[in-house]
């Protein structure tokens, strides 16, 4: 499979257009490089282009009239960061009473079970367990585009920086038993995995 975007993350990565400009166009010349590519490596049986989260049908239609089929995937998770929100209290007090209280409830669970949560500042350190739990989840989903390496997440972390990237673990005793990581990007933060 020849990847145009990132199999592990959400939004359009693999090609950037420049405002304004007609995205027909430029799909047309876009596609002509990915069936360069694909035949040069002569290995690629399928093209994947995603995601397209806030882009619209202008940028569909063209791959849709021509050899591509839609596929939905699993939503995004993105929140928008309000500047006033500073603690984990902020959050749940922005939420209606039905989520608050499901959180609320997760909460109180993970504490039943014996575990708390923290965070993860040296990826490394836990990034065999990170990566055997990624794909206890991944194997059940019904689309997967693959697996990553182990060194895959504290690379990612070490690019983001401490101020756009958390891991927050699950951990009962000393074994970690559960994950999230959530990327900042501009005033959004996006839950690469959970």
């Amino acid at each position: 499979i020849l990847f145009c975007g990132h199999p592990f993350s959400c939004g359009l990565h693999g090609i950037a257009f420049a405002e304004g400009e007609d995205p027909a166009l430029i799909w047309t010349a876009a596609l002509d490089a990915l069936h360069r590519i694909q035949q040069a490596h002569g290995q690629a049986a399928f093209i994947v282009i995603k995601d397209f989260l806030g882009h619209g049908t202008h940028h569909r239609s063209p791959l849709l009239s021509g050899r591509f089929a839609r596929l939905r995937i699993e939503p995004s998770m993105d929140l928008r960061t309000p500047p006033a929100w500073r603690t984990h209290a902020d959050y749940l007090d922005s939420l209606n009473a039905k989520y608050r209280k499901a959180a609320r409830k997760t909460w109180d669970a993970i504490e039943r079970y014996g575990a708390v949560v923290e965070s993860l500042q040296d990826l490394a350190a836990e990034q065999e367990r990170l990566c055997d739990l990624f794909t206890q989840v991944e194997h059940h989903a019904q689309v997967r585009f693959g697996v990553f390496s182990p060194s895959y997440l504290p690379a990612l972390a070490a690019m983001a920086g401490p101020t756009r990237f958390r891991c927050s673990l699950i951990r009962k005793e000393r074994c970690v038993v559960g994950f999230s990581m959530v990327l900042k990007d501009g005033d959004t933060a996006v839950a690469h995995i959970v």
